[in-house]
């Protein structure tokens, strides 16, 4: 694994992963889209021909092998990485996955601890261990949280507005 990222409307902080560790910053009130860089990205893997007395058994014993001695007798496929994400502290940030990606969701202020794991077929997992911290709130927070509740206001205040509206129509349509 050599990047991870984390990043979200802009603001984004990545880790040079360096003996399998590394460091993330996170805004207090942000959810981020993590994102992992690894090396290889991608390999030509066999497709397996589904005989298990012969396959499964590597090297291939089928005559047909790939790269790695693993039975390609139904021709290579493109393998991507797998990358899961655990976190040591799910009080301070929680690993979630929603939308087709995976979401680091800082909780409370604080450090924790955030495990990379990266499969690939035919290579042995790897590990980034990142310590991850979450700042308290920020002048930025208290403004995104300001304009929330102004919406919310606005909103509310048009609700009544069409109401009085229909009620005036209403009472107009009921007098003529």
């Amino acid at each position: 694994m050599l990047r991870v990222s984390a990043g979200a409307f802009g603001a984004e902080s990545a880790a040079v992963v360096a003996d399998g560790e590394g460091e993330l910053a996170l805004p207090r009130f942000c959810p981020t889209a993590l994102s992992a860089e690894c090396d290889p990205a991608s390999i030509e893997a066999g497709v397996d021909c589904g005989m298990d007395w012969m396959c499964g058994i590597e090297p291939c014993l089928c005559g047909s092998a790939d790269a790695w001695g693993g039975c390609s007798c139904n021709g290579l496929e493109t393998t991507s990485p797998t990358v899961s994400y655990t976190s040591s502290d799910e009080g301070v940030v929680r690993v979630e996955e929603a939308a087709g990606r995976v979401w680091l969701v800082p909780v409370a202020p604080g450090t924790a601890t955030v495990t990379c794991t990266a499969s690939l077929k035919h290579f042995a997992d790897t590990e980034a261990r990142l310590a991850v911290t979450v700042g308290g709130p920020t002048l930025a927070d208290g403004m995104l949280a300001g304009l929330c509740l102004l919406a919310i206001v606005l909103i509310a205040a048009c609700v009544l507005l069409v109401r009085r509206a229909m009620k005036r129509r209403r009472r107009h349509a009921g007098l003529s």
